[in-house]
């Protein structure tokens, strides 16, 4: 793509009377070079974004259609999203500039007690409107072949906008700007000898969300969120460490987040923590039982690899058991209210920013909450969605007095896009650390043989996630007698799901907590979610370590 201005890709996107909106996207288009050295942004290539009244209105126009056309209730997901990737690559002076623009949306009905749901990409009102007359048509064949009724439970209608909290909006910083910031990340890893830095990446993404149901509902967000791809890399002739900058977590917010000055000073830290465990001999361990000393990220993985998504309503229901799996953590009414880990483990559910699933309001008009998900050990609740919580006894599981919020009605339901389906997703989880003094070197002290799981960010689970191991990709470290003097090879942690969260000694201190964000996948087709968990290092005293070695 050649260089451009905005004008060149103007869309017109007001509504006429005849109810259409005319607008053009722009498909993934790769800038040409002489772009990332401009001062241009990518708001000078990309289509003027969408009014806010014309998506509302599509919105509106869809509501309306299903209610007449016989529907006992309809909702509707209209967004308009657009994509930036800036790849500083090798070059320091050209950086691979990627912008996308989409236009979406997915209409949800309840008609003759059957649910149907279509989704389309044609941004005009007559379109969105059809969609939703056939969709309404689509319910009501499913009653004739299978009459049922379907459940939804009530909500308050709301109304308003929510934008992002941000300073600057990355699609309005120069592209030059962008390639630099990237090149200076490169050059603070770059002054540490035998370490520097491989990927250099940032992806951004601004979507601006409508959702209007029959109800009333009717909620505008514009939604700003950064995914870096940045990392460290060390090769000592030990082989080759990789690590991530914990101030580069994928996150909700404007540019300014990503150029705070300490930004440079934490990936020189961390570069130097890479070059000191690339220089480590490396041999694998005996197969055993072992005690582990978890980082920050590799702890809050394993959260949402395990409550995370085993406590999805849907999945717990049964709904998911073709898709992604069903879960371990049932019947729900029994569990809400009695142990399922160590009393040292507290974890709070949230969608505020800057998380990276922030958001005000979700994809059932249901405003996001902070709640408890597990109180000193104790299952508070599950995550649930509208659709999921009359499945459980009395329309939401019975609590006996218990402070988590009532399932379906605490922000959890998410389409990873507008013109997807609803599913339940995990808020942000927060694990508290423990109160006292507790460093990641305190938490080796004393182990006479064991080993730290580093920068781990995938956890293999089975279909119930009863059961898992961490990949060999991890970072292993063999500890004796309180020191790490290793890199572990040829081998692989299992676990079993209960045991391990029973099995938590200690948690570390507020200065072990990272941020750390992974992708899993829900649904069928799957659909790929970005989870955020926020977590201390911890000690685990029993993990069974196998070798992968024949």
């Amino acid at each position: 793509m050649s260089l451009s201005t905005r004008r060149d890709f103007l869309a017109t996107t007001s509504l006429a009377l005849a109810g259409t909106v005319v607008g053009r996207r722009l498909g993934a288009q790769r800038l040409s070079p002489e772009a990332s050295r401009s001062s241009l942004s990518a708001a000078d290539f990309l289509p003027t974004p969408m009014a806010a009244l014309d998506l509302r209105a599509l919105a509106t126009s869809a509501v309306d259609a299903a209610k007449s056309a016989g529907a006992t209730y309809a909702d509707i997901r209209v967004a308009e999203r657009h994509f930036m990737s800036v790849d500083a690559g090798m070059d320091p002076l050209n950086g691979n500039t990627e912008l996308e623009s989409k236009f979406l949306y997915g209409v949800r009905v309840l008609a003759a007690g059957r649910w149907a749901f279509v989704h389309g990409t044609i941004p005009t009102a007559d379109t969105v409107a059809a969609a939703a007359r056939s969709a309404v048509t689509t319910a009501q064949g499913y009653a004739k072949l299978a009459p049922s009724r379907a459940d939804f439970a009530p909500a308050p209608a709301v109304t308003g906008e929510w934008t992002t909290p941000l300073q600057r909006d990355p699609f309005t910083v120069p592209l030059q700007e962008h390639v630099a910031l990237l090149n200076a990340y490169a050059g603070a890893a770059g002054r540490v000898r035998g370490g520097g830095m491989g990927n250099r990446m940032i992806e951004w993404t601004r979507e601006t969300r409508v959702f209007a149901s029959t109800e009333g509902a009717l909620t505008t967000q514009t939604l700003v969120q950064s995914v870096p791809k940045v990392g460290i890399i060390a090769d000592r002739g030990m082989g080759l460490v990789q690590l991530l900058v914990p101030a580069l977590a994928p996150a909700s917010g404007g540019y300014e987040r990503l150029t705070v000055p300490s930004i440079q000073d934490q990936i020189q830290t961390v570069t130097e923590e890479a070059v000191r465990w690339a220089s480590l001999p490396r041999r694998s361990m005996d197969v055993g039982r072992y005690p582990v000393v978890f980082d920050g990220v590799s702890l809050g993985t394993t959260l949402l690899h395990t409550f995370g998504t085993g406590l999805e309503l849907d999945r717990v229901l049964g709904y998911e058991a073709n898709a992604s799996g069903t879960s371990y953590l049932s019947p729900p009414n029994e569990l809400v209210g009695t142990p399922v880990a160590n009393p040292l483990l507290t974890v709070t559910g949230e969608r505020s920013a800057p998380h990276v699933s922030a958001v005000r309001w979700d994809d059932e008009g249901v405003e996001a909450q902070s709640f408890p998900v597990i109180t000193r050990g104790t299952l508070e609740t599950y995550y649930g969605s509208r659709q999921t919580v009359p499945a459980l006894r009395g329309g939401e599981s019975d609590r006996a007095g218990r402070p988590g919020a009532t399932p379906g009605l605490q922000g959890c339901a998410v389409a990873s896009d507008a013109s997807c389906p609803v599913v339940v997703r995990p808020p942000h989880l927060v694990i508290a650390p423990g109160q006292g003094t507790a460093t990641l070197d305190d938490l080796c002290q004393g182990i006479a043989h064991g080993l730290v799981l580093c920068e781990c960010r995938w956890v293999s689970m089975d279909q119930q996630l009863s059961s898992g191991s961490f990949p060999i990709v991890s970072l292993l470290l063999e500890i004796e007698r309180g020191k790490v003097v290793r890199r572990v090879e040829g081998n692989v942690l299992q676990f079993t799901t209960a045991k391990l969260w029973k099995s938590l000694t200690t948690l570390g201190d507020a200065g072990t907590v990272r941020t750390n964000a992974v992708e899993l996948v829900k649904g069928l087709p799957w659909r790929w979610f970005t989870q955020g968990a926020t977590a201390p290092a911890a000690l685990i005293k029993d993990v069974d370590v196998y070798s992968t070695r024949l």
